[in-house]
């Protein structure tokens, strides 16, 4: 088989109104990623079982992490749990247009962000609360 070498694409999008981080990122080597962010968000656990697709929240942010061909079902997925950790957070009992309409909206960034040619580079200021980590991940 061919050995790809290691590419990323990432984006950041910020949710005022909540005050909480959103990173979606592709990757040809999830595994690697996951440690990359790790130790990047400083989170304070990086073990995982294996994954094809993660969602992990951790200080006032939810990181995704894609595979490269991730499909649309992967990513309908793993956006579900971003936006149900939302509602969360929101203290919303979980209405179902709200519910709906966010899902779309992270899935359709997420597969724009997939079909996008271009390096999307879009820095963001960081705010560090410890927190309890939570790990969804799509085995």
């Amino acid at each position: 088989g061919e050995i790809m070498k290691f590419k990323e694409k990432r984006k950041k999008i910020h949710l005022d109104m909540f005050d909480y981080d959103v990173e979606m990122i592709f990757s040809t080597d999830t595994c690697r990623t996951f440690h990359k962010q790790a130790f990047k968000d400083q989170w304070t656990d990086d073990s995982h079982e294996p994954f094809v697709a993660i969602h992990v929240n951790f200080g006032g942010k939810s990181t995704v992490i894609f595979p490269w061909n991730a499909d649309i079902f992967l990513i309908v997925h793993e956006c579900s749990h971003i936006t149900w950790r939302l509602m969360e957070l929101m203290g919303a009992n979980h209405e179902n247009e709200v519910m709906a309409y966010m899902n779309g909206y992270f899935s359709r960034e997420a597969w724009k962000l997939k079909n996008n040619r271009k390096k999307i580079k879009k820095g963001l200021t960081k705010v560090s609360i410890p927190d309890s980590i939570v790990i969804d991940s799509m085995k």
